[in-house]
């Protein structure tokens, strides 16, 4: 069977360019409902419906904008506001399931989902650990750091990040002096967040970590200890200087592996994990980000707006992370005011394998595959059951009766119809519709046996 990726290799430009809906690729009900699984956690009936009408380009504007109101009509400024102060109250012992739930709660009920969605991506990919850090109140704002920067130039956000508290005292900066230099964060900073195994040698680092050096942390804030700093020249990527942090990040972004570096792990997350794109085929990415200057969001919605992410042979070549699952649960099925216990659902994550604020290490959550061991798909049934379910601690939040009348639906098997579409889309064949529908008609008003059906189908554990 051929690849589907082969009618794009002969002209990998055609494959960045602007998706045009044609008969046998309409911009439907399931195209749009792809868009936002994909890049926003999954979207309800009534936004799938308004984005229908809208074109491809004009519905990947507003999802990168976000809404100018969350669910409830609190404007967006405001709503980012409460949460900032509530999460920053806690201060530096709040629980972390506090600090999970919040998280949580602020993406189901977000204006700005494609933004969170990114949020998420780059927490994996500067993955640091409450377990080391010991310090939520470091780890909130670090979150804080990557959520503003996220569409942003990823050279601001390099800069920022490698000044972060949390980061510093998970990559042990404590001990980067200039007597001896830790190699730690500048293995990584090369290795993972900018250029991939392959594209520097040892050398690099050791030139590099002397570049770090008094780097630290005092009371729990980015400190410059001149006396601790080596000033002499070092020699990185063939560029020499007498460099600190930020010179070496502007050496490290000006090498085109730094683009297609990034370019790959984007185009992973908003495309497929489950297929190899060459260099080739990646190449018109990564040049559009470095003529952009290196804008995020230059790759973000090349990549969105992309005939090859429009394709319906790229539907469901992703597994969604337990964040994901969970988050686009609420937002697609409307728990949002009330939602279930945020603290209960980050309990839920973390039985699944992604407990926020602790990826398991620097290279962050394996995901994939991973997601869907044996263990970790009886935690997703359960969560889906309690949501379901008459009784519990998870019960209670899921109300198909104004979910239908939202939905427009106006009787059991419209009902059932329309859950089908908003939870599976193009992924529910003709017999799963069938028997569905016979259902609504056998138990018409057991609307929550049908919701937990759909969410514990192989297909919804896809993206």
């Amino acid at each position: 069977m051929a690849d589907w990726l082969d009618r794009y290799r002969k002209d990998p430009r055609s494959a960045w360019a602007a998706y045009e809906p044609m008969p046998d690729n309409p911009w439907n009900a399931a195209a749009v409902a792809h868009l936002h699984r994909r890049a926003a956690f999954g979207a309800g009936p009534e936004r799938l419906s308004a984005d229908t009408k809208r074109s491809p380009s004009e519905a990947v504007d507003r999802l990168i904008k976000g809404d100018e109101t969350a669910v409830d009509g609190t404007p967006a400024a405001d709503f980012a506001r409460f949460f900032d102060r509530t999460e920053a109250r806690l201060g530096p012992d709040g629980p972390l399931r506090r600090i999970q739930g919040l998280w949580l709660q602020r993406m189901v009920n977000t204006p700005q989902p494609a933004l969170e969605a990114l949020t998420l991506f780059w927490h994996d990919h500067f993955a640091t650990s409450q377990v080391k850090v010991q310090n939520t109140g470091l780890m909130v704002a670090q979150i804080a750091t990557l959520r503003k920067h996220a569409f942003g130039p990823f050279a601001a956000m390099l800069d920022s990040v490698a000044r972060d508290p949390a980061m510093l005292v998970w990559l042990d900066a404590a001990a980067n002096r200039r007597s001896k230099p830790n190699e730690n964060f500048a293995r990584e900073v090369m290795e993972l967040f900018t250029l991939g195994r392959g594209n520097y040698s040892e050398k690099d680092i050791q030139e590099a970590a002397r570049a770090y050096t008094g780097w630290f942390v005092v009371q729990n804030r980015f400190s410059f200890l001149e006396t601790q700093h080596d000033t002499g020249d070092k020699t990185v990527l063939g560029k020499t200087g007498p460099f600190d942090g930020e010179d070496i990040h502007r050496v490290l972004l000006e090498q085109p592996a730094s683009g297609m570096f990034l370019a790959r792990k984007l185009v992973r997350f908003y495309v497929s994990e489950a297929d190899t794109f060459s260099d080739d085929l990646l190449r018109p990415l990564a040049e559009a980000f470095q003529t952009s200057g290196g804008r995020t969001e230059t790759l973000v919605r090349m990549i969105l707006a992309s005939r090859v992410f429009h394709d319906p042979a790229a539907r469901r070549r992703r597994v969604k992370s337990p964040v994901a699952y969970v988050v686009g649960i609420c937002r697609m099925l409307g728990m949002t005011d009330p939602m279930p216990s945020p603290e209960l659902l980050a309990d839920a994550t973390s039985a699944m394998g992604q407990g926020l604020y602790a990826p398991p290490s620097v290279a962050g959550w394996e995901g994939g595959a991973a997601w869907i061991d044996t263990t970790r798909l009886v935690a997703r049934t359960n969560l889906a059951l309690g949501l379901c379910s008459a009784s519990g601690p998870l019960a209670g939040k899921l109300n198909t009766d104004d979910w239908a009348k939202r939905a427009g639906a106006k009787t059991p098997v419209e009902t059932a119809v329309a859950l089908t579409e908003t939870l599976l889309a193009d992924a529910a064949d003709e017999g799963l519709r069938a028997r569905i529908r016979a259902q609504a008609e056998s138990a018409p008003k057991d609307m929550k046996a049908i919701v937990a059906r759909l969410l514990t189908e192989p297909a919804f554990q896809l993206a």
